[in-house]
């Protein structure tokens, strides 16, 4: 099997971003940018592009990061959980993601969606968990999400709750 690059995760460290493994069998990486929130787009891919195929957990909430990261993210074949939270992040963007095969988990929120951004997140086979609320999609829309992916839990924090449609 492929090894992770160590130059790739001094990069990352040197950077300030946390890099730790959570699959040592099979050397699949957690990433997190919570100290480096200066980083954007050109700079996020220049330090994950040698890790892609690693990473199956990756937090770019509060960067600079918008859409152009998304078209490397999609091509991320082991990544389950990513959080886009406080983020450019549009549904132009997310676009970018439909069809990605692994993608459990996905933060959303503090976003500038809108309700177009439902079709794309009907879009991923494996979602299984999505975070909406102050994203800009509407309650209805989440509905008419959940309406399409059963299984899926949409939490949409409405009323300064924590309401989520699916519980099973």
């Amino acid at each position: 099997p492929a090894r992770v690059p160590p130059e790739a995760i001094a990069a990352l460290r040197a950077a300030q971003v946390h890099v730790e493994q959570v699959d040592p069998a099979g050397g699949l990486l957690w990433i997190d940018f919570a100290a480096a929130t200066t980083i954007d787009d050109a700079q996020a891919k220049v330090l994950l592009e040698p890790l892609r195929d690693f990473i199956a957990d990756l937090s770019l909430a509060g960067t600079r990061t918008g859409d152009d990261i998304l078209a490397l993210v999609a091509a991320m074949p082991n990544l389950r959980s990513l959080n886009l939270s406080r983020t450019a992040c549009t549904p132009a963007g997310l676009r970018r993601l439909q069809g990605h095969a692994a993608l459990e988990e996905l933060r959303l929120t503090q976003t500038t969606l809108d309700d177009s951004a439902i079709d794309s997140l009907a879009a991923l086979p494996a979602l299984r968990r999505v975070y909406l609320w102050s994203s800009g999609v509407s309650p209805e829309a989440a509905a008419r999400l959940q309406s399409m992916q059963a299984l899926l839990q949409i939490n949409v924090g409405a009323d300064n709750s924590y309401q989520i449609f699916n519980s099973a």
